[in-house]
Order: C-alpha cells, then sequence, then structure tokens
C-alpha cells in the first residue's frame, strides 16, 4: 500500500468513482434512495477540482484506489484555527484494512504542526463515529442540517477538546 497526492491532470475521475461508490454503500440506509441515485462522477468531478491540493490517496500495491481523504481551511467560522477533514472514504472491500487511520496519519503528518482538526460526519454512520474515536477524536457536538434536501443530524468531532 502506499499514499500519494492527487494530481489535477490524472486522478478525479477515479476520485469521483470512489466517492460515488461509497457514498451509494455508506449512506444507502440513511439517505434517500432518489437522492443516492441522482448522484453521478460528474457531479463529484466538478466539487473535487476546487479543493484538489488537499487530497491524498491511497493504493494497493497493484495500483487499485483503495481510499481517499480531503482536507483545507476549515468553512464554518465557528471552527476558525482548525484544519477540516472535509472526508474521507475507503471502498468497502478495503475497510478494517488500515487504510482509513494510514490516510488520517499521513494527513496529520502533512499539516506541519497545525494539530487543531475537525470532522463532521452524519450521526447515523456509527462506522464513521467508530472510526473516528478509534483516532482520538471527540465528539464535541451533535446538530441539524440540510444533506442534499434532506434534513438530518451530524456530529462534530474534534482532535483537541
Amino acid at each position: 500500500m502506499y499514499i500519494r497526492k492527487a494530481t489535477l491532470e490524472d486522478d478525479f475521475d477515479m476520485i469521483a468513482s470512489l466517492y460515488l461508490q461509497t457514498w451509494q454503500a455508506t449512506y444507502r440506509n440513511i439517505l434517500p434512495k432518489s437522492t443516492l441515485e441522482s448522484l453521478s462522477i460528474r457531479n463529484w468531478n466538478a466539487r473535487l477540482k476546487k479543493q484538489y491540493q488537499g487530497i491524498l490517496l491511497s493504493f494497493t500495491d497493484n495500483n487499485v484506489l483503495m481510499g481517499v481523504i480531503s482536507l483545507g481551511p476549515a468553512r464554518k467560522s465557528e471552527d476558525s484555527g482548525y484544519v477540516e477533514i472535509y472526508s474521507i472514504y475507503v471502498l468497502p472491500k478495503y475497510q478494517a484494512q488500515h487504510v482509513g487511520s494510514n490516510l488520517i496519519k499521513t494527513a496529520i503528518n502533512q499539516l506541519k504542526g497545525n494539530t487543531n482538526i475537525v470532522i463532521y460526519a452524519l450521526s447515523q454512520n456509527t462506522n464513521a463515529t467508530r472510526f473516528y474515536t478509534n483516532q482520538g477524536f471527540h465528539l464535541s457536538k451533535t446538530f441539524s442540517e440540510s444533506i442534499l434536501g434532506t434534513q438530518i443530524r451530524m456530529n462534530r468531532f474534534i482532535n483537541n477538546p
């Protein structure tokens, strides 16, 4: 397994495909079926290209993409001074194989001293809650938010309570 930065020229179709697959698997019992069916690789490409400088990719030794982490400046004013992990997704068949934890460790090592990190996750995503807690993050609050037109409960995790 190896991890590298994403490149704008080469990586975005495969990243978008990974996002699409993981969203459809992870949120199938959380978000409406119609919402998940409306997603496409094209939708993800447009979003991802705006934040490509903060994307790391994890590959198998045979160059198969297993996971992705995206991070950058926090988007909410309450998180001023934090780096936000916007997303971390690992294809279902590679989950529970340290892909996600290796992506987080690599991302944190690249922050060069900025240790205030915030992550948002859907409250119903119990696997994410367990994963972030195991990585040393603490639940700081729960709130409601609209995700693609669906009202959903969100958890805010921070690494420095």
